[in-house]
């Protein structure tokens, strides 16, 4: 009895010692992953460049254009409106669809205007393909009632600018010509001609990402001073402001600009696969290294884009 009792005690004992191991050692890996849960990860940078990023865009709105041309006598001209600013002179010349038919309005008309000395000239204006200060306009069917247009744009930035015309006519690609008690002045030389149609829609833009790649914010730490002729080490912070998990897929790529004498523009991937999932309210600290040309001069600034739609992005100052 005396005998199994001593055993009993030294069970007792050696499993007590284990206890303690086995809490003693959970004890010091929790702080082991807490003291590397507080300890900020560096994600190294990587030398590997990329191609330049363009944003991919919305197609534009287009208008049906499945009607037959215009015809001159489908149309009337339908008045006309000048518009003045910043050394801009633009003039807009409608036509309404007076007939019972949906008809096409597309190509460059011709112009015919009567001069003050009674006699009938015809303009020569530069074919405007897409846009120009005052916008597009692009090929559209017009139905019965409605109307269409083109532009004349140019610049009255000159010591004189042209003459005056009146009875402006319009040379339809349809055929025929539209006649009209419309006036006519010319700007300085150069002015251009828009088709004819429709003013061109542009799609709303987007609201800003409440999620992914694009909800992230983008901080830069520079150093002081930054020396021509080395290697520019910095810092970049991305944040996650959402209350999801953020995920550096696909990965992207990021734009470097620093300012000087000359630009230098870099494009590189980041380091994704040394990255983690960045959490809710989280951020990942990415190294980066800039070679600095020795002609660059005193840098000025730093722009740097993450190139993915919506673009965060930061412009720092050295030692700001």
């Amino acid at each position: 009895m005396a005998g199994s009792y001593a055993d009993a005690m030294r069970t007792a004992a050696v499993l007590v010692a284990l206890v303690t191991t086995i809490v003693s050692a959970c004890g010091a890996g929790a702080t082991h992953s807490r003291q590397a849960a507080g300890r900020p990860q560096l994600v190294p940078w990587v030398d590997r460049p990329a191609p330049v990023y363009v944003a991919p865009q919305p197609p534009l709105p287009r208008y049906p254009t499945t009607a037959p041309p215009c015809q001159a006598s489908q149309l009337r001209a339908a008045g006309s409106r000048v518009g003045v600013g910043m050394g801009n002179v633009m003039e807009q010349f409608s036509f309404r669809n007076v007939s019972r038919l949906t008809c096409l309005l597309r190509g460059f008309t011709r112009l015919s205007v009567e001069s003050a000395a009674g006699r009938r000239v015809r303009l020569r204006a530069r074919p405007a393909y897409g846009d120009t200060y005052s916008g597009s306009i692009i090929p559209a069917d017009i139905g019965p009632g409605r109307t269409g247009e083109f532009l004349l744009v140019g610049t009255d930035m000159c010591d004189r600018a042209g003459p005056r015309y009146t009875a402006a006519a319009f040379g339809v690609p349809g055929g025929g010509w539209v006649s009209s008690d419309e006036p006519l002045t010319t700007p300085c030389p150069g002015w251009q001609i828009t088709s004819l149609g429709l003013p061109q829609r542009y799609p709303n833009a987007p609201p800003h990402p409440s999620r992914g790649l694009g909800a992230l914010t983008v901080s830069v730490r520079l150093p002081a001073r930054i020396r021509p002729g080395s290697s520019l080490r910095y810092l970049v912070v991305l944040r996650n402001p959402t209350h999801s998990v953020i995920r550096l897929r696909p990965c992207p790529r990021y734009e470097e600009l620093l300012f000087g004498a000359v630009v230098v523009q870099r494009e590189y991937w980041l380091n994704c696969a040394a990255a983690r999932p960045i959490g809710s309210g989280a951020d990942e600290r990415f190294a980066m290294v800039l070679s600095i040309p020795s002609g660059i001069g005193e840098p000025g600034k730093l722009s740097w884009v993450l190139g993915v739609p919506d673009s965060p992005a930061a412009v720092v100052f050295p030692g700001g």
